[in-house]
């Protein structure tokens, strides 16, 4: 019976709750309802005299209302149409609250973003009284209606989100005064009406006004406005909150990093802000960002951030996938894909479990330089790539580390990595293992700095993924494959033997399958046995075979340049050609001027293939030549990828105009190319690099003229050395050889009695 009540109990008490957690949330649905209708009846009730009544539905209706916070950003007539467009364009939709543009009373403006012009004010400098106006307008007509305010300029960046979890931190019913605090110039020291113990808030980064601050402030606007005492508008706003609010600016260092200010030393230099490496700690941390003087910077700013949401977002998705797959797995259910059960798998080095021996995912192991048994070279500093990837690693890390130091009372500082291991796994993402030399600083309580040392286990997983379907290209075959022309252009001075063999791949390849091509072959007089005429010649009985083709010879007056060639050769077509800029000495394929056609987007992209360069045939082969079906196969130990080549490219003509062309300054071999590679990465054009099987550079003995720059020599030098064999190439050469050994013999005696075994 004593059980029977227990369970009774129990059950009534579990109805008790559940009744009362829904009478609690229908209640606060009501009362959500009847406030927003209150605060909508009030805004209505006192809907602004000085709105510009054209764009008072876009206050009104097309920007968010959240009741957090009111901005009011200061801006003059010269700007309306511009950095004003740009600002609600970026951030100021984004807002958890209003904003709205303050201007002078005779400003006008066709921009649809929210405008007041103020009565009595002009965009005079300084803006003291429009300032003043603008808080007064905020009190008159929003003061119960948000809970926070904000005064801005129309070259501040603020950033919503960071905005709105800063200010539900904090209690806004608290007289508040928010900002970087000042005390103005060394020289200005005394003469700001600012007693030793008061400051100011910078008006550059953005000022915060509670509501409380705000109601104590602004009915006294008109005496502050009549008692200045120096030109400083943000100055005078701080005086005038100081003596009503009895507050001063917010004295914090953290206010340094939420309110960043990118000090500059000159107008000029502000034109520059923020023009750089976006992805920094300090841009990452800050809640608003000063100056954008330039109206492009706000919208690469608001790009940069936009994929750092976007980040985030797919982060949030990965640890929704783990959850389900928590819950398949408790539920003993399978219901996601193969995808989702490998995205919703728990962060861990053990993801990949290899079952035989060459399976096994190798590390390379890292301190100050890079040891990697992938490449050739035991020893090598970061690569750019890797450098960023373990720059942005070790700022998540700090950041993660970090994230509660405040509540803490402690700051961890990265110094630096002492050793670690990478590697990268096909299936998961990135690994990293990471020994990090850190400093720990104790501020709160007993206050220590002390050097600590962690092991950190890091993955960065991959996300789902993105597929985007490529723009169809207009000019298609019936197989479906792009069927643009090609505009190849040769430069040539000499070498008649190799063009010939050129000529010949160009016929079996382009002419007799059809290609959409065109030739033009800039020629150089050439001292030794010139024979311009038989070029001529050959292309004029090409022409003649094919008349469907246009090819031509161009001939060019001077000593050789291959920029000055490539230039005249692109200046014969029109600016949306596409053209492809080729060496005598590569053989090319079919399937690369797909490819080319491909990967050259205009206006986009350009595309610079690496090509299989051969090794010297007499060495590789040992005078015995393959057949000719395998000669220039891509083949171990027969050549290597050319990655210090960039003269093979496929670009529109339009955009090699537009970065500049060639530097004709440069004159013979080399360089032009690395110039022009130079270019475009320079750009705001996507470059695309990458191994070509489809092009080979075809071995020939090199002369490097000693009269070059010493850069073009070494270079010529550097492409000499590589070309003669790879490594076992050349050890069998020696081994072939008894002389060579008994002369490496006589130096190291110990040699002769090693057994070599291949």
């Amino acid at each position: 019976m004593a059980s029977y009540r227990r369970t009774c109990s129990y059950s009534a008490v579990v109805l008790y709750i559940v009744v009362g957690i829904v009478f609690g949330f229908s209640l606060a649905s009501f009362l959500r309802h009847c406030l927003s209708v209150l605060f909508s009846t009030c805004e209505h009730a006192s809907a602004p005299q000085l709105l510009n009544e054209k764009h008072a539905s876009v206050l009104n209706d097309r920007l968010p209302e959240r009741g957090l916070l009111f901005v009011g950003v200061m801006t003059a007539q010269a700007y309306l149409n511009t950095r004003a467009v740009a600002v609600y364009e970026t951030w100021g939709h984004k807002l958890p609250g209003k904003m709205a543009f303050f201007t002078s009373e005779e400003s006008v403006s066709t921009a649809q973003i929210p405008i007041i012009r103020l009565p009595g004010v002009t965009d005079r400098y300084p803006p003291q009284k429009k300032s003043f106006m603008m808080l007064k307008y905020m009190y008159d007509n929003y003061l119960e209606t948000f809970e926070w305010f904000m005064r801005a300029d129309d070259d501040v960046f603020i950033r919503g989100d960071k905005m709105e979890t800063f200010l539900r931190s904090i209690n806004s019913s608290t007289v508040l005064y928010i900002g970087q605090a000042g005390t103005g110039k060394k020289e200005e020291l005394g003469k700001l009406g600012l007693a030793t113990d008061e400051n100011f808030c910078m008006g550059g980064p953005g000022v915060i006004f509670s509501r409380e601050t705000l109601r104590r402030v602004a009915p006294h606007i008109k005496y502050c406005l009549s008692h200045l005492y120096s030109s400083h508008e943000d100055v005078e706003v701080g005086r005038c909150v100081q003596r009503f609010a009895n507050i001063s600016c917010t004295w914090t260092y953290e206010m340094q990093t939420f309110l960043f200010h990118n000090s500059t030393d000159s107008k000029i230099d502000e034109q520059e802000s923020f023009t750089g490496n976006l992805y920094t700690k300090e841009i990452i941390q800050a809640i608003t960002l000063h100056p954008f003087k330039v109206t492009p910077h706000l919208y690469r700013a608001d790009a940069f951030f936009s994929v750092l949401d976007l980040r985030d977002l797919q982060h949030k998705t990965i640890e929704l996938l783990r959850d389900i797959c928590d819950m398949e797995s408790l539920l003993e259910d399978s219901g996601s894909s193969i995808v989702q059960h490998q995205l919703g798998l728990h962060p861990g080095l053990h993801k990949f479990r290899p079952t035989k021996r060459n399976t096994v995912l190798d590390w390379d192991f890292v301190s100050r330089a890079v040891y990697s048994e992938k490449s050739d070279s035991p020893k090598k500093g970061y690569d750019h790539f890797q450098k960023i990837a373990m720059d942005d690693i070790i700022m998540q890390v700090m950041m993660m580390i970090n994230k509660h130091s405040r509540q803490r009372g402690r700051i961890i500082d990265f110094r630096e990595i002492l050793y670690g291991y990478f590697r990268y796994n096909p299936l998961h993402g990135a690994d990293y293992i990471l020994d990090i030399l850190l400093t720990y600083k104790k501020y709160m309580g007993r206050k220590m700095t002390v050097p600590v040392r962690r092991h950190a286990y890091i993955q960065q997983a991959f996300s789902a993924i993105q597929f985007e379907e490529s723009e169809q290209h207009s000019l298609t075959g019936q197989d479906g494959l792009n069927k643009e022309v090609v505009y190849i252009i040769l430069p040539l001075s000499g070498r008649f033997s190799t063009f010939k063999r050129f000529i010949t791949n160009f016929e079996s390849v382009c002419l007799q399958n059809a290609e959409l091509v065109e030739l033009a072959v800039i020629l150089f007089h050439h001292e030794k046995g010139d024979r311009s005429d038989d070029v001529i010649n050959i292309v004029t009985n090409l022409s003649t075979k094919y008349p469907k083709y246009n090819l031509r010879v161009e001939q060019v007056e001077g000593p050789f340049s291959r920029g000055l060639a490539l230039e005249k050769g692109s200046r014969l077509y029109s600016a949306n050609t596409l053209l492809f800029f080729i060496d005598v000495d590569i053989h090319f394929s079919r399937d690369f001027l797909h490819r080319g056609r491909m990967n050259a987007r205009q206006s986009k992209q350009v595309y610079f293939p690496i090509a299989f360069s051969q090794y010297n045939p007499d060495i590789i082969f040992h005078s015995v030549m393959p057949k000719a079906s395998n000669i220039f196969s891509v083949e171990k130990d027969v050549g290597f990828w050319r990655q210090f080549g960039y003269g093979i490219v496929c670009l529109y003509n339009s955009d090699y105009r537009r970065v500049g062309g060639f530097d004709l300054r440069i004159q013979g071999w080399g360089r032009e190319d690395v110039d022009l590679f130079d270019k475009f990465i320079k750009s705001n054009m996507s470059v695309l690099r990458a191994a070509d099987p489809g092009l080979v550079h075809v071995f020939h003995n090199k002369l490097c003229d000693a009269s070059l720059d010493k850069e073009q020599f070494e270079m010529c030098i550097g492409s000499q050395y590589m070309s003669y064999g790879s490594t076992q190439n050349l050890a069998d050469v020696i081994y072939s050889r008894k002389e060579l050994l008994n002369l490496i013999g006589s130096e190291n005696p110990g040699l002769n009695n090693q057994r070599h075994v291949y």
